[in-house]
């Protein structure tokens, strides 16, 4: 409910040019909240309303570099996805050209379905690339509230002595 309410604020507020900011900061920022609370809820086992808080706590602990990485994960999963889609469109236009500019029923060949198959399963596998990211983002925020990595320097003091 939350994500439909500020999207539809930022839609309505994008006639102003207002909007589109906030839609681009919005977005990500409820796409991270949902996802870390996820990573909470599944990892840890707690309730919805903590994993939640602690999504929240994660998503603003270091708010422009965890939006920002989102940010451009996404872009570049985007761009590199919409390629196989431009090509069978670039293939129905040049076929609307060569034709004389007479609208043929658009049949789909052999080669577009071959872009369209192999589009599916690229971003498939380029939508696994933002789940691991946002892994990698939870994790670490994980590191940095425990500390795992000064409890491990502490229990190697002395080990290198002779």
């Amino acid at each position: 409910p939350i994500l439909v309410i500020v999207i539809g604020i930022g839609v309505l507020m994008s006639f102003i040019l207002v909007g589109i900011t906030l839609l681009m900061l919005s977005i990500p920022t409820l796409i991270v909240w949902n996802m870390q609370s996820m990573y909470v809820y599944v990892e840890e086992g707690t309730g919805y309303f903590e994993a939640l808080g602690r999504g929240w706590k994660y998503t603003f602990n270091k708010y422009w570099h965890v939006v920002g990485s989102t940010m451009i994960v996404f872009l570049i999963v985007m761009v590199a996805s919409s390629i196989f889609n431009i090509v069978p469109a670039i293939i129905m236009v040049a076929s609307v050209f060569t034709s004389g500019g007479q609208a043929a029923p658009t049949v789909m060949t052999p080669t577009m379905m071959a872009f369209y198959i192999v589009g599916m399963i690229f971003s498939y596998m380029a939508n696994n690339i933002i789940y691991l990211h946002q892994g990698l983002i939870y994790y670490s925020a994980e590191e940095n509230t425990a500390n795992y990595q000064a409890f491990s320097d502490i229990d190697k003091i002395g080990n290198d002595e002779e």
